[in-house]
């Protein structure tokens, strides 16, 4: 009688064993678990970020995580050493090539960094390639082969959008001015304007990039605002333009008389917000961006096509969204 009690409660505790495992089991597929040392794989997947102290690298990497977990997969994820760090950022890219993960997604540190040599080993090998990030120049993925798809913000868009914000709030038209600073803010300057051209009672002055000639935005802007006394709107091409033209506008007391629109939705520019001293801000959805970014990984690897090293990728963009202060 003694042993079958002991057997009984043997069976008892082997049960509940294999219960509690499977439960774990179960909270386990609800999570993305990732590496970060570049040792052992430990998914299908692969996603190589930026630098850790990257603001948007950090909306991308949560987007990407709770996409993992609505997907039921994991991802390894992977950052370079630091903002600059080129060599950093393609060496992992070589060791997830090496290691053959079904499809590997990466936010170039640069426009220019050259990963055709990686991008054809993974073709050879039947890996997907996805780019993603702020910085995706759609033209130049438009013409690298091998590359399955590209998930980003349309910039030129972002400029428009932010024009067309404006312009509704500019319920009598007014002169307004497009504040830029080197060659990343080309598609939205161009964008605003486009959008500010065909705008009624709207007249667009012709400004310059503040890189031109090391010009200060602060400065720049209070010259503007002083030759051009009926200005009433700043479209700057991004946040950081957008706080110091903040500061031209408090500096000449036109905080009332004056819109000031940024782009991209950084904190500072949030908080400015909040503060009820920037007007808007046109917030590009990182989150958005990298969950994206893993949804086309994940449907290359459901489709099971074979990867063709010649054909252009698919450029998804993913739309921004209008921050504004509740009073203006």
């Amino acid at each position: 009688m003694g042993a079958m009690k002991k057997g009984v409660k043997l069976l008892l505790t082997v049960c509940l064993f294999l219960l509690c495992t499977v439960f774990a089991g179960c909270g386990n597929a609800n999570r993305a678990p990732h590496t970060e040392d570049g040792s052992k794989p430990r998914a299908a997947y692969a996603v190589i970020l930026k630098s850790r102290s990257d603001a948007i690298t950090e909306l991308l990497r949560k987007g990407i995580e709770e996409e993992a977990v609505r997907q039921g997969i994991t991802a390894d994820i992977f950052y370079a050493g630091d903002a600059a760090d080129i060599h950093g950022q393609l060496q992992i890219l070589k060791n997830c090539v090496e290691r053959g993960y079904k499809a590997i997604g990466i936010a170039p540190l640069t426009e220019d960094a050259d990963l055709s040599a990686e991008i054809a080993e993974a073709n050879q090998k039947g890996i997907y390639m996805v780019f993603f990030g702020d910085t995706v120049n759609a033209q130049t993925m438009q013409t690298s082969n091998g590359i399955f798809a590209a998930v980003t913000a349309d910039a030129e868009r972002l400029g428009m959008q932010g024009a067309n914000y404006i312009v509704s709030q500019l319920t009598k038209g007014g002169e307004v001015a497009v504040l830029s600073e080197g060659e990343a803010d080309v598609p939205q300057k161009r964008g605003a304007e486009d959008a500010f051209r065909v705008a009624t009672g709207i007249r667009l002055l012709s400004t310059e990039s503040t890189s031109a000639e090391s010009k200060s935005v602060k400065a720049y802007a209070e010259r503007l605002m002083q030759t051009n006394p009926a200005l009433k709107a700043f479209y700057c091409c991004n946040d950081k333009i957008a706080m110091e033209t903040v500061q031209a506008v408090q500096s000449m007391g036109k905080s009332e008389e004056i819109i000031v629109v940024g782009t991209g939705g950084m904190d500072a520019a949030r908080k400015s917000i909040e503060n009820g001293t920037l007007t808007a801000t046109i917030a590009v959805d990182f989150a958005e961006i990298g969950a994206a970014a893993l949804r086309e990984m994940c449907d290359a690897v459901k489709s099971g096509a074979a990867v063709d090293s010649t054909a252009a990728p698919e450029i998804l963009y993913i739309d921004a969204y209008i921050l504004e202060k509740t009073k203006w």
